[in-house]
């Protein structure tokens, strides 16, 4: 039987490695996280612009079919978030290629005055209930998915991402981007 010492050693030593590796499974940025390959679920949330919900417009996944999209979680009380939201308006600007669509999660009135104070026309639906959010295990944001033309992820990013991790994100789903 182990003294003392040697038990109070080994249960931090257990300690600590379990630690590190709660650390080492959180997502960060960039990382992919494993639904690739999947068929997006999907969903059908009221739009929601500058001046709040618009419960005429549903939009979600299956409407986009037939270009790549990139379907990026967000939310105004997010700093990671808002801090990538001027790429998101441009890359949302792009045209053709490919589409985007934001799903916020915060209350509508707080979405609808970040997006009139900031002046962002990128299109958002408004996920009040979480319904999207569960329907494909987005349990923390910014999170975004590239979906191909045919619903197929083959990006899942947890966090914050770059110009360049998006731009390869809609190669992989099958846009031309410069």
């Amino acid at each position: 039987m182990p003294g003392p010492r040697a038990r109070w050693v080994l249960a931090t030593g257990l300690v600590l490695a379990a630690l590190l590796a709660a650390i080492g499974l959180r997502p960060s940025a960039h990382q992919v996280t494993g639904k690739e390959g999947e068929i997006v679920a999907d969903f059908a949330l009221p739009r929601i612009t500058a001046t709040g919900v618009d419960d005429e417009t549903v939009d979600g996944p299956a409407n986009h079919r037939g270009k790549p999209l990139l379907l990026h979680f967000w939310a105004p009380s997010c700093g990671p978030c808002r801090e990538e939201l001027p790429l998101w308006q441009e890359f949302a600007q792009h045209g053709a290629e490919f589409t985007v669509l934001t799903v916020a999660g915060d209350d509508s009135e707080d979405v609808a005055a970040y997006l009139a104070d900031h002046h962002l026309t990128l299109p958002v639906v408004w996920d009040e209930d979480g319904a999207a959010h569960r329907a494909l295990n987005v349990w923390g944001i910014p999170h975004t998915f590239a979906i191909t033309r045919a619903g197929a992820i083959v990006r899942d990013l947890a966090g914050a991402q770059t110009r360049e991790t998006l731009q390869a994100a809609l190669v992989a789903a099958g846009a031309g981007v410069r």
